[in-house]
């Protein structure tokens, strides 16, 4: 019953994408949604990984469609996994800092979270596509252990663009812009693929590399570099570099990990072995 639920929804998102672009049609998708996502949050991620297939292939009218539905399932996820009353919130650990119900907000609205919606604790990595540290810690693929190996279901990660600036890291810019692109223009999915990417080519992300590993993964190099010519990924990537004031982070590789039940938080700096982030994970869980 379950995964037939999930089929009807997925295929409902793609009937009102591909057929349905009126309000009255959006309105009846969006409590359709509502309700499923109630009852099982997992819907919410079948949804969106529809939406990043059909999104590749999307036009510009309904790339602006499929943005409203994914802007509508991520703010009924918020509503869901919303900070508790004060009574019922986990104790804060010692030692940790906490960010406010609109804080944590406004730290998951310019993110782009990997899998399960509803896992409490959010690993944020802040890094820059000329940092070796960053590379290391991607290659290694201590985040994706760590959310699908030790703490299934309970951890989500998302890959936050924060590019220094000065010797050394005078192409960090665009590479996070190309990062954004790939992810304004194909879909989340593609946004992490395309981190994957430019890793895989070395630290000296220039215009030419760019569009070469677009190309090579079936994007298109003319959109890409007119996306990051125009602009268009300026606005984004400054709104996800902005949360190092409010988090504390001054450079890169450089993990927040908060739990978003209480606003509790620890920031690691550099390239740490996976058995510190499990300590402070198992910390902030341990109040379950």
């Amino acid at each position: 019953m379950k995964k037939f639920l999930l089929w009807i929804i997925a295929m409902l998102a793609g009937w009102v994408f591909f057929v349905f672009a009126q309000t009255p049609a959006l309105s009846r998708l969006f409590g359709l949604l509502d309700t499923a996502i109630e009852n099982d949050r997992a819907v919410a991620d079948a949804v969106l990984q529809v939406l990043d297939t059909y999104e590749s292939k999307a036009d510009a009218a309904k790339k602006s469609l499929i943005s409203q539905i994914r802007s509508h399932i991520n703010k009924k996820l918020i509503s869901l996994t919303a900070v508790p009353q004060v009574a019922e919130k986990p104790p804060v650990p010692a030692g940790y800092k906490v960010l406010s119900d609109a804080q944590i907000d406004e730290a998951l609205s310019v993110i782009h979270m990997q899998w399960d919606a509803s896992a409490p604790i959010v690993v944020m990595e802040f890094l820059d596509f000329q940092c070796p540290y960053c590379a290391r810690q991607h290659n290694d693929k201590v985040l994706d252990e760590l959310r699908n190996v030790e703490f299934p279901g309970k951890v989500r990660t998302a890959a936050v663009m924060f590019p220094l600036t000065g010797q050394r890291h005078e192409l960090a810019t665009q590479a996070a812009e190309s990062a954004e692109c790939a992810y304004i223009q194909w879909g989340n999915s593609v946004f992490y693929a395309h981190k994957a990417w430019l890793y895989a080519n070395g630290l000296k992300p220039t215009m030419s590399i760019i569009r070469t590993v677009a190309s090579n993964n079936g994007l298109d190099p003319v959109r890409m570099q007119a996306c990051i010519d125009e602009g268009i990924a300026s606005a984004p990537v400054q709104a996800q570099k902005n949360l190092w004031r409010r988090l504390g982070v001054s450079g890169t590789p450089w993990s927040v990990i908060l739990d978003t039940r209480n606003g509790a938080y620890k920031t690691l700096r550099g390239a740490v072995p996976i058995e510190i982030f499990m300590d402070v994970t198992t910390q902030l869980l341990r109040s379950e």
